[in-house]
């Protein structure tokens, strides 16, 4: 039996212990155009993360979410500057250390996983040595356990065959492996504080809850502290102790989790909510069901033909020649109807984005018939979309569709010089007029693709797609790195466009809160085959299929019914 003098030390132990984060008063700046004054962009901003507790810090693109995380790791570019207040991780005042006095820090005492896995692991060097150069930092394995170790650390953070996939280069593995890869790096040192800036924003739901189930478990196991950076408020309000709602760089409002996001008093957090899928569940309901009856109206009248303007019939992929290899697609079919939105749902390696491809004219298929406006596509691998001014594919990233050298203008006059519209005077007045309709600046003609917001590349890849004048858009993932207010507006715009041009969506997303309010009907997609599918209502609300309950079980709750309405009527 533990004596109470023993009990009272233990908990002095404890509660004597430096907290993972203190961030104080903080100020940060960024230097440009050869200014030696910092120009501010985080100010004031105060909240600490305490052991074993989850903060989370959220707002729109350009609120400085990951100015701070940045800050906080010592991790700010060469023109960043920490100008004020000061930063406390575990205890070692971090706000003016250079990269030396960080170096004995990083891994022993605080861990990054970053948004992008492929941007942060080597792609020349297996899995299995960069997680090696990790547990060597803490200095406390000898060398010849590291490998074990390293097996170790895969199987903690759900890596199935882990002494297999240690070989593995980061190319082999999905999304979701990876995720666990740069965590296992970031916790292999036993660090106290651990920042995920956007770790799940790419991912399919179900993906995202093992991530997040696995990052709460290390969080009780290990006591790590966790600064959780998103968009996604339903993620926040799910997995957070508290929240700091940041917008152009000051804090609006912070607290416990709840507090904040059930009984809002900033309208900046109201309006956060108000353009979130998952806290608004009716916003585009009301819009979707009007054009549906519009369009049904129309086709009593006889007016519109009621033919599918997409048919997929029994589509089969396989990639290689072996034949014993699996099948992406396996008789996978669907039907778009005229100015209908439907959804193509599934888990990463469902099949998702191959059919949108073979749809697209841009990737072969081995059985089937895919029909486009009434013509069937070539089962043969394409050179080009062979029907592009009717159908267009919009990529989830712009920046991988485009060339990088080029202009907004080059961008989206690129389709009309292909096509042969030769009049330079006929390219500009197309342009002016795709610009007016994505509601884009003339101000961006002349900037390149990464020197743009990401909701402005998003409207330049429309632009782009819309210059030719299709009926038919296949969007892959159009909205799933933006922020809630940047995709509310993108989903608005492409509402719009859907009224005015009488278009027509395959729409791809994970975001199973945004799919129930803009989809018609959905497909849902399991390793290739189509396990359920119909109106939207339907396959969502009254699912028939395991596989279709478990998607919508992993999408993260928002307790809708405890928002308080007065705050929403206060700001209109």
């Amino acid at each position: 039996m533990t004596h109470p003098s023993q009990q009272q030390n233990a908990l002095r132990a404890v509660t004597d212990q430096p907290l993972p984060l203190v961030v104080e008063r903080l100020d940060v700046g960024y230097r440009s155009g050869g200014s030696k004054r910092p120009t501010g962009t985080v100010r004031d901003v105060s909240f600490q993360v305490g052991r074993g507790e989850t903060v989370s810090l959220v707002g729109q693109s350009g609120s400085g979410k990951s100015t701070i995380a940045r800050a906080v790791a010592g991790l700010l570019p060469a023109n960043g500057v920490v100008t004020g207040g000061r930063v406390s991780v575990a205890g070692h005042e971090v706000a003016g250390f250079s990269r030396k006095l960080w170096r004995p820090l990083r891994g022993t005492t605080l861990g990054f996983v970053p948004q992008d896995p492929l941007s942060s692991l080597d792609p020349l060097q297996r899995v299995g040595v960069q997680i090696a150069q990790a547990v060597q930092v803490a200095g406390e394995t000898p060398r010849s356990e590291v490998p074990a170790r390293v097996v170790e650390l895969l199987e903690h953070v759900g890596i199935r065959q882990a002494a297999t996939r240690v070989r593995a280069y980061p190319h082999e593995l999905s999304g979701g492996q990876l995720q666990r890869v740069l965590i296992a790096i970031a916790i292999a040192a036993g660090p106290k504080l651990l920042i995920a800036d956007e770790p799940t924003s790419a991912l399919d739901v179900t993906v995202q809850r093992r991530i997040l189930d696995l990052l709460d478990g290390l969080r009780e196991e290990l006591g790590l502290g966790i600064l959780f950076i998103t968009h996604d408020l339903a993620l926040a309000q799910e997995r957070s102790d508290a929240i700091v709602v940041l917008q152009d760089g000051d804090v609006r409002e912070s607290g416990a989790a709840e507090d904040v996001l059930l009984t809002p008093k900033h309208p900046y957090t109201i309006r956060l909510l108000s353009d979130s899928p998952a806290s608004s569940p009716l916003r585009y309901r009301e819009r979707i069901r009007s054009a549906a009856e519009h369009l049904r109206t129309e086709q009593r009248g006889e007016t519109t033909s009621t033919a599918a303007v997409v048919e997929v019939a029994q589509v089969s992929k396989r990639y290689g020649r072996d034949t014993q290899s699996p099948l992406a697609l396996d008789g996978a079919s669907l039907a778009l109807r005229p100015r209908s939105i439907h959804a193509l749902v599934g888990e990463s390696g469902s099949g998702k984005s191959t059919l949108a491809r073979i749809v697209a004219g841009l990737t072969s298929f081995d059985e089937g018939a895919v029909t486009v406006a009434g013509r069937g596509l070539p089962r043969e691998n394409p050179v080009a979309n062979p029907f592009a001014r009717d159908l267009q594919l919009v990529y989830q990233n712009p920046l991988s569709a485009v060339d990088p050298r080029f202009t907004v203008r080059q961008i989206i006059e690129e389709p009309l010089r292909i096509h042969g519209v030769r009049s330079a005077a006929e390219r500009r007045r197309r342009v002016a007029t795709i610009l007016d309709q994505v509601a884009l600046p003339t101000s961006a003609l002349g900037r390149r693709a990464r020197e743009v917001s990401g909701g402005q590349r998003q409207r330049v890849a429309l632009a782009r797609t819309l210059i030719l004048a299709p009926s038919v858009l296949v969007l892959d993932e159009p909205t799933s790195a933006l922020d809630v207010s940047v995709q509310a507006q993108i989903v608005e715009l492409l509402l719009d466009l859907r009224d005015e041009h009488a278009l027509s969506y395959l729409f791809i997303s994970h975001d199973l809160g945004l799919i129930r309010q803009i989809a018609d009907e959905v497909t849902v997609l399991s390793s290739g085959r189509v396990v359920e599918s119909g109106p939207a209502s339907a396959a969502l609300d009254h699912p028939q299929h395991e596989y279709t309950r478990e998607l919508l079980d992993a999408v993260p709750r928002f307790d809708v019914a405890r928002l308080d309405p007065s705050r929403f009527e206060a700001v209109g």
